[in-house]
């Protein structure tokens, strides 16, 4: 039996792979999982799209380069806006993948050497450009003056990123724990309950630490602060973040978020599909098991969960439901 359910992931890095690859395609079916025909194929129906940089000098041009692909996107006949859940539904009715943006690392917004106000202008841009910023994460792997990254010396929030969570508040942007240092995290959570601030957070594409001990997966304590805040949890098909025991071990993270966290109702997919080529660490290929390589692979992903004993309720939830609900919470 074959749900064929629409899904909602909340991570690709297809915005960055269009701008560093010399042969990028949507429709290249060699390179990157989040492509169009794979997107079309899995019955990818909303995919979030990070604008992603590193934290080093040229982080904002960089960024500001995928903005326009973010543009050339939606203006082209493949993809649909997808700012809300009017704008899904109408893009299901289309058939067309609607994407929405996101702020992987907000170096991309603010390098370590300009004045932190620009910091609203440069914001404010990225909003217009977009239409609607799903989500910010803060850092990628390292430090900067926002915070630490999840291999940084455990480093917490500054000022800058304080500064930061300010003036996300009210705009409807997620704060991103996935790409936080423990510290940074604990920062973000305390400042927004201590400031009042109106502002979700989520964890576009991280699993769970007791499940695989690795810094880009969650701690359960993060993990409940984010379901207490009716967020999202954005399973990451990556494999060193599942672990490398199996690919069957991605089920493992699922079950233990919907048991140990009481997250049934906030996990999502955050497969975190990228060009593999870009990352010159050979003891990490493959990057992905077969099983989950490419967007393809979600009604496969799905129809096993079914068959070893996730109701097709909850699968309704993990595919699209869940997130559904958060950007209709949104407004």
């Amino acid at each position: 039996m074959s749900l064929n359910l629409p899904v909602f992931d909340l991570h690709c890095d297809l915005l960055s792979y269009l701008h560093m690859a010399d042969d990028a395609s949507i429709h290249s079916e060699d390179v990157i999982g989040a492509s169009y025909p794979f997107l079309k194929k899995g019955n990818v129906q909303m995919q979030v799209c990070a604008i992603f940089a590193l934290t080093q000098a040229g982080s904002y041009p960089f960024a500001k380069a995928q903005l326009a692909y973010f543009r050339q996107l939606i203006e082209g006949p493949e993809f649909a806006t997808g700012r809300n859940a009017s704008e899904i539904a109408e893009a299901q009715k289309s058939d067309k993948p609607a994407i929405f943006a996101s702020i992987e690392n907000a170096s991309g917004l603010l390098e370590e050497d300009e004045p932190i106000h620009l910091l609203e202008e440069r914001l404010n841009e990225f909003i217009n450009g977009t239409g609607r910023l799903l989500y910010i994460s803060f850092t990628h792997h390292l430090a900067n003056r926002f915070g630490g990254g999840n291999y940084s010396d455990n480093l917490p929030i500054t000022s800058d990123g304080k500064a930061l969570l300010a003036l996300m508040d009210g705009k409807k942007i997620a704060a991103d724990l996935s790409h936080t240092s423990d510290a940074l995290a604990e920062g973000i959570l305390t400042e927004i309950e201590q400031q009042r601030y109106d502002i979700p957070v989520i964890a576009s594409h991280s699993n769970f630490r007791p499940i695989n001990e690795h810094v880009r997966n969650l701690p359960d304590e993060f993990a409940k602060e984010i379901v207490r805040r009716n967020g999202l949890i954005g399973v990451n098909f990556v494999r060193d973040f599942i672990g490398r025991k199996g690919p069957e071990m991605l089920y493992e993270h699922i079950r233990y978020g919907i048991e140990q966290i009481g997250a049934e109702d906030h996990i999502a997919f955050g497969a975190d599909y990228f060009d593999e080529r870009m990352i010159p660490d050979q003891e990490r290929r493959p990057f992905f098991f077969p099983e989950h390589e490419n967007a393809s692979k979600f009604p496969t992903i799905l129809d096993e969960m079914l068959e070893i004993g996730f109701t097709e309720d909850q699968l309704e939830k993990i595919s699209h439901k869940n997130a559904q609900d958060f950007i209709s919470r949104l407004g």
